[in-house]
């Protein structure tokens, strides 16, 4: 026998060692397989005596703090999983006073702000698997991965979490979703979901909840805080969490809208708080760089940046007006001030500096696109009529894309 056909067949050999060894272990859809054995203990755990089946929608409203490109934000949230097509959530920017909406229905999704429909995106007619939120929402009851057919389950055996308790982990594979990873830890003291992460092979991205404060619903355990991770980073904390099980909800609330028109405009008070600033020397070309150079400054003086970012142009006073001219056009970033002598300590700079904006009455006009705002502006004069801009204020303009497609501009009024 030559060297290779040696070597051939001690592969083949140890290939079918190998298979001879995974085809004697447990059956993970045996009833007393370690996988089914955890998961019948974390179904009754969660549910106790009531029938997953039972829970067909669920209503959240919740505080949510946001940290994400450096900054972080606080939403009241609320969230609406209707059915395996339809979810709703909404977020109201707290001290911001901006109201963003995201909805998932079985024809189209859209996301609005102030009104606006920012984009609309029609459901592929092809794709008939149950939306992401919808998808996770029925993982999270844990009944359906006794379905063995459809999901490849994995015991991972028990570990440590952060903080020293003893969890036991299962992996879990969804056949019509073949480049998702699952893995879940179950606390060993209570049977409960500790932490649930999703791996995505095709975004090379992990997203994790961490879950804690477990209390009864009608008898169903829900967490009542919950930590979130990407890519292994803080990412949200989501607390004061009020549940509603099988809420009341009409189908058209996920119908498309029909009016798609762009210049809606609104009243309510102008964004308001603490900002950072820095003079934009230039047009709106040199945005990106003073930025740039806005957060160096903000990370040198170790200020916690906690919110949007805006440009703040200045309107032109009356030529009969004594009031003195006001400087060049300032971009600014929502910042938290440590203490009321901050400001004292900052000294004098031509470049930067730290302003307090107060609430006014504006009119909003929510663009998306690249237009300059001064088409915007006479736009805003077309529609907004008898309505004057109001002289000497700030026309303030807050960025929802880093590159400027999606924003709002706040006229001030009378």
């Amino acid at each position: 026998m030559s060297n290779l056909n040696s070597k051939t067949t001690i592969v083949a050999a140890l290939l079918g060692l190998l298979a001879t060894l995974v085809s004697c272990g447990p059956d993970p859809a045996d009833p007393k397989s370690p996988e089914q054995v955890l998961l019948d203990k974390a179904i009754t755990s969660l549910w106790g005596d009531v029938s997953p089946a039972s829970i067909q929608s669920l209503q959240t409203h919740s505080t949510l703090v946001e940290s994400q490109d450096d900054f972080s934000s606080t939403f009241e949230l609320d969230t609406l999983m209707a059915s395996a097509n339809s979810y709703r959530e909404i977020r109201q920017w707290k001290n911001f006073g901006v109201r963003e909406e995201f909805i998932q229905g079985p024809k189209s999704s859209w996301h609005v702000v102030d009104g606006a429909v920012v984009d609309l995106e029609p459901r592929d007619p092809k794709n008939d698997l149950p939306s992401q939120q919808s998808w996770l929402f029925e993982i999270s009851k844990l009944a359906v991965l006794k379905d063995t057919e459809r999901f490849d389950l994995k015991h991972r055996g028990h570990h440590k979490n952060e903080q020293k308790e003893d969890v036991e982990r299962l992996e879990v594979h969804d056949k019509e979703r073949p480049n998702i990873t699952l893995t879940f830890d179950f606390t060993v003291s209570t049977g409960l979901i500790e932490r649930v992460t999703m791996e995505d092979s095709s975004k090379d991205m992990s997203f994790t909840l961490i879950l804690r404060d477990y209390r009864p619903i009608e008898g169903i355990q829900f967490a009542h805080e919950i930590d979130s991770l990407e890519n292994g980073k803080p990412h949200a904390q989501q607390r004061s969490i009020v549940y509603q099980l099988n809420p009341t909800w009409k189908p058209e609330w996920f119908e498309a809208p029909k009016d798609l028109k762009q210049d809606r405009i609104i009243s309510k008070q102008s964004i308001a708080g603490s900002f950072a600033y820095a003079h934009l020397v230039g047009g709106d070309e040199n945005i990106p760089e003073t930025i740039s150079n806005l957060k160096s400054w903000i990370e040198e003086k170790k200020l916690e940046i906690n919110g949007p970012l805006i440009v703040i142009h200045p309107t032109e006073a009356p030529k009969t007006d004594s009031r003195p001219v006001q400087g060049p056009a300032r971009v600014a970033i929502a910042v938290k001030i440590p203490d009321p002598e901050f400001i004292a300590r900052l000294g004098k700079s031509e470049t930067f500096g730290i302003v307090e904006l107060v609430p006014q009455p504006v009119k909003c006009v929510t663009e998306v696109g690249k237009k300059l705002l001064e088409e915007i502006r006479k736009e805003f004069l077309v529609h907004a009529n008898p309505v004057t801009i109001k002289p000497g204020a700030n026309i303030l303009e807050i960025y929802f894309s880093p590159e400027g497609t999606i924003r709002q501009v706040q006229f001030p009024v009378n």
